[in-house]
């Protein structure tokens, strides 16, 4: 297996494009800079945890956002994504297809996938696994590199004691002590979103992200590769690396598609009396004038007290320059139209893969195996698929301005807390974030791997003052 190489040298450098003051060369320093934005002056919204008005955006201010939120899927996200706890899972779930290990884990630091259209993650792969690790897919490429962490590098934390609940709303909780039933009663003036927690919370995150940072820059461009020729559902901006989630045993959602003016009726959240094996143990027992209603996590022959239902994730997301993707098409092209069939070494042969993976593995348990992939075989030309719509992220217009404003970049690379910049007054203003950023941040290059990401201003005012 490829060693990591050594530590990851970055000279950041300011975008041609970009003229202000504060856009000087900076001296090369070791390591890619932390990406955090610093905001203030948050205003009072109708936005509750756990019922006690709470300082935090309150709505989108993007008017072609708007028109997009027209499923409780879109309603759900642009909601909840306001709380700046990472981006919200409509199903959170773990995928039924992958393995019992993979399921009794659920979302974790390191993980790799994809945002689904449907709200739920697509797992690829874990970075700090290898290759022949059980939680990882049988046909990763034999070039495959992990990132190696010590084992108490994962923090884990409580962070929502039972009976918590997050919303845009205003809503106002009881408790049945006899029944253990949770109601709410919500009011908004606008579209709305509750989650309900009965048992609390908890956040899994890494205690430092610098070597995990460094590891994305490098090996980025070999995970669009393997998505690509595993014939997943991706464009250039789905990937995206798990840094921190908030997980938890069991849940219970709702949306309103329409404005709460009044307090119509009250939800009510409780344990099913009758336990059905099919069917989830928590179930909305009276849903008021809500639009729509889940519960989880649905019978899946796992026990009900496993935190492994991820309700929100903070991630790194990648974004390839256009020619990087480009690239990677006409390799899965020439792959495919070869004559015996088989991938270039490079992209590492799925068949051959498996089978000295299979033999590697002796600590299988019997009759599990890990997730597998469809490959794609044909005798005619694949060219690029349009990936289905997906669901709004902040983070992709300034990717895209990123790689605009530094052409020799392969690819792009922000994190959750970036486009915490955009939030002002109390509201996400979607419409201006990239004005919103471009005021906090410069573009930096890191040349050791042609890629770029956000460099604070403040950081730069700062290097130079101490000069």
């Amino acid at each position: 297996m490829p060693p990591a190489g050594p530590p990851l040298t970055t000279s950041v450098e300011p975008a041609t494009a970009l003229n202000s003051a504060s856009d000087h060369d900076l001296e090369t320093i070791p390591g890619l800079l932390g990406l955090v934005a610093s905001f203030e002056d948050w205003n009072d919204s109708e936005t509750t945890v756990n019922g006690t008005p709470s300082h935090y955006p309150g709505s989108f201010s993007s008017g072609s956002f708007q028109t997009m939120v027209s499923s409780s899927c879109e309603v759900y996200v642009e909601k909840m994504v306001l709380l700046q706890l990472g981006y919200p899972l409509w199903s959170p779930q773990p995928d039924l297809g992958v393995c019992e290990k993979h399921r009794r884990r659920g979302v974790s630091p390191g993980d790799i996938g994809i945002i689904t259209p449907e709200g739920s993650f697509d797992f690829l792969f874990n970075i700090l696994h290898t290759a022949q690790h059980p939680l990882n897919p049988n046909d990763l490429p034999e070039d495959f590199v992990s990132l190696s962490l010590p084992d108490d590098d994962i923090l884990r934390l409580p962070l929502f004691d039972e009976e918590a609940h997050l919303s845009n709303m205003v809503v106002q909780q009881k408790f049945d002590e006899s029944t253990g039933d949770i109601s709410y009663d919500c009011k908004s003036n606008d579209k709305g979103a509750l989650l309900s927690m009965p048992h609390g919370a908890v956040e899994k995150s890494f205690k430092s992200m610098l070597d995990v940072q460094e590891f994305v820059h490098r090996y980025c461009s070999r995970w669009y590769k393997y998505a690509v020729n595993i014939g997943r559902d991706v464009d250039r901006h789905s990937l995206c690396v798990v840094t921190s989630c908030i997980k938890s045993d069991s849940w219970g959602i709702l949306t309103f598609d329409q404005e709460v003016k009044e307090r119509k009726g009250f939800t009510v959240i409780g344990k099913r009396q009758i336990r059905n094996e099919k069917l989830p143990s928590m179930k909305w027992k009276k849903r008021g004038d809500a639009s729509s209603y889940r519960t989880g996590p649905g019978r899946d022959g796992l026990p009900d007290s496993l935190e492994n239902q991820c309700l929100f994730f903070s991630a790194y997301h990648i974004s390839l320059a256009q020619k990087e993707w480009d690239e990677i098409w006409e390799q899965r092209t020439s792959a495919v139209m070869n004559e015996n069939g088989k991938r270039p070494s490079s992209l590492g042969d799925p068949d051959s893969s498996r089978a000295s993976k299979k033999s590697r593995r002796n600590n299988d348990e019997p009759g599990e195996q890990a997730s597998t992939h469809t490959n794609i075989e044909c005798n005619v030309e694949i060219s690029e698929i349009a990936s289905k719509n997906i669901l709004f992220h902040p983070l992709k217009e300034v990717n895209e301005w990123l790689l605009s404003q530094v052409p020799d970049a392969r690819a792009a690379i922000t994190h959750d807390s970036d486009w915490f910049a955009g939030c002002k007054d109390g509201h996400f203003d979607a419409e201006h974030l990239l004005e919103t950023v471009k005021e906090q941040y410069i573009a930096g290059y890191c040349k050791d791997t042609k890629t770029c990401t956000l460099k604070p201003r403040e950081e730069i005012k700062s290097s130079y003052c101490r000069r």
